[in-house]
């Protein structure tokens, strides 16, 4: 079965902790036989999450498709590279911090 999860850092897959995985983490776990592609990213909003699966979707055939949005309160921002750099730079700063 091929199955399309997206959503923000609650869907993220990681490869740390046990404790720490998502339920996508999980779901490929007890799973293992579906082929899962998992776009979620970290601090994704949900314009972030419809865009990126429409785009997937235009170009693959899942037989599920599992999305986990994001709070309404989230907003999504297009930033350069560079912007990102600066902003993760800036977040050592202690006058600085971006609360997202």
């Amino acid at each position: 079965m091929k199955v399309l999860i997206n959503g923000c850092s609650y869907t993220h897959q990681r490869v740390c902790k046990k404790e720490q995985q998502t339920w996508g983490d999980a779901l490929q776990h007890y799973k293992p036989d579906w082929q899962i592609d998992n776009l979620a990213i970290g601090a994704a909003g949900n314009r972030f999450i419809f865009e990126t699966s429409i785009e997937y979707l235009e170009r693959n055939k899942p037989d599920l498709v599992c999305i986990m949005w994001s709070g309404t309160g989230r907003k999504d921002v297009n930033i350069t590279d560079e912007q990102y750099s600066r902003m993760c730079n800036e977040q050592k700063n202690k006058e600085f911090r971006y609360t997202g």
